[in-house]
């Protein structure tokens, strides 16, 4: 399968909404995320980047949540920013590369990413750059997907489920933990808070989604080796399929949720929360 992604056309987001409080896994990140940039005061009314911020999911609530902050988004596509200013127009969102931030040194105070690092063929070298644009002591903190980390069943059943999240969701870095800090340490960070999400039962919701849409996709006989628009929602086109899916799935995000609050701690989990602090020049 081709791994080339045209991210300047893709739209990451578009069909979740997101507010804090909201019970589920993206409850979970924006919380998160939140409790890191309130470890440090300058950070409440001081700069905030979010790189890879899609359609603005997570940077509408970040930015509501953050009034004196000076809020700023970055993605590739112009696309998912058109439908993100259209969400929240106080962020200054800002066409360009998680590879190459057209922004000075040290111009923030924080920096924030969510499922970014699963889709670059370089994660490393967008951690350089998250420490270029951070000054000194600057807090970093992100999501990352650990599809290969033991023993996730993203792991036990890598044969697979890496296709599909790769072809689905353009996931190309299958990690593990140990990796991601290591990168993340290399870039000139110290990483200072981690916890976990994406336990046993948030696992099974995810792998499940992927295989339904790759059931889907392969139904389709489409002559691609890939869906036209990444979580093609084209699997809930049945009537029967669409009343019954958003009951199932509020149900199981509410299972997910509960896990991943009493599990925070537990490392034996997909989802990681790393919050560090930026400490040298990169």
């Amino acid at each position: 399968m081709s791994n080339e992604i045209d991210y300047r056309q893709a739209v990451f987001g578009a069909h979740w909404a997101l507010s804090r409080g909201d019970r589920n896994l993206g409850g979970i990140r924006l919380d998160r995320a939140l409790g890191a940039l309130a470890q440090e005061p300058t950070v409440q009314d001081g700069s905030i980047l979010e790189a890879g911020c899609g359609v603005g999911r997570f940077t509408a609530p970040l930015a509501a949540s953050l009034p004196g902050a000076r809020m700023a988004a970055l993605d590739l596509s112009a696309a998912a920013l058109a439908q993100a200013t259209r969400r929240a127009t106080r962020p200054y969102y800002n066409v360009g590369d998680a590879l190459a931030l057209p922004f000075a040194t040290g111009a923030f105070d924080a920096l924030v990413f969510f499922d970014l690092l699963e889709h670059l063929v370089r994660p490393g070298t967008a951690l350089a750059e998250f420490a270029r644009v951070l000054r000194p002591g600057g807090v970093l903190h992100g999501y990352i997907p650990c599809e290969g980390q033991p023993p996730t069943l993203h792991w036990l059943l890598r044969r697979w489920v890496h296709r599909w999240t790769a072809r689905h969701a353009g996931h190309l870095a299958h990690m593990r933990h140990t990796q991601v800090t290591a990168m993340v340490e290399a870039a000139g960070f110290e990483v200072v808070g981690l916890s976990y999400s994406y336990h046993l039962f948030g696992q099974i919701l995810d792998v499940a989604t992927f295989a339904v849409r790759e059931m889907v996709f392969r139904r389709q006989e489409s002559g691609s080796d890939r869906p036209k628009t990444y979580y093609d929602r084209s699997a809930l086109s049945n009537g029967a399929l669409q009343r019954a899916y958003g009951p199932a799935r509020w149900a199981a995000e509410a299972v997910t949720y509960a896990e991943a609050r009493l599990l925070n701690w537990c490392p034996w989990a997909l989802g990681l929360h790393l919050t560090a602090r930026r400490t040298r020049q990169s």
